[in-house]
């Protein structure tokens, strides 16, 4: 269906009560510069696909991490108080918990990985100092 639409301009489906998750195949109307979904009971993240939609100018009622590209970034999203993301209107999205993590061990790992190569160094002057005390 969404490929017949495909030249699709604006789709407002506000107040119409809708549930769920909003479909994948949205994003490929790549030419939909309004969406408006307000008044209706969606969940769930963005889709992925919405990075297709390099038209858009507006949206209402989005919730979650903005998909990165020009489009959401130029886009009208500053009523969408569950919204973040790289757009001039919006707070940066918050650093995950697992994103912090990965940081944590690699800040430990390069901590360890550097005081080995510290221990390599002197252990190295060491014994290049005691051969050559030998050889003398």
């Amino acid at each position: 269906m969404f490929l017949q639409i495909g030249n699709l301009q604006s789709l407002d489906i506000s107040e119409n009560v809708l549930s769920g998750q909003l479909p994948l195949e949205l994003g490929h109307l790549s030419k939909l510069g309004t969406f408006n979904i307000s008044h209706n009971n969606f969940s769930g993240s963005i889709p992925p696909s919405f990075k297709e939609m390099i038209s858009l100018t507006s949206v209402d009622q989005l919730e979650g991490s903005l998909p990165d590209n020009k489009a959401f970034f130029e886009a009208s999203v500053g009523n969408n108080k569950g919204l973040c993301g790289n757009n001039y209107s919006l707070k940066p999205c918050p650093i995950s918990k697992q994103s912090s993590n990965e940081v944590v061990i690699i800040l430990v790992s390069l901590y360890i990985c550097h005081r080995h190569a510290i221990l390599y160094h002197c252990w190295s002057a060491l014994y290049s100092s005691e051969k050559r005390k030998e050889q003398r």
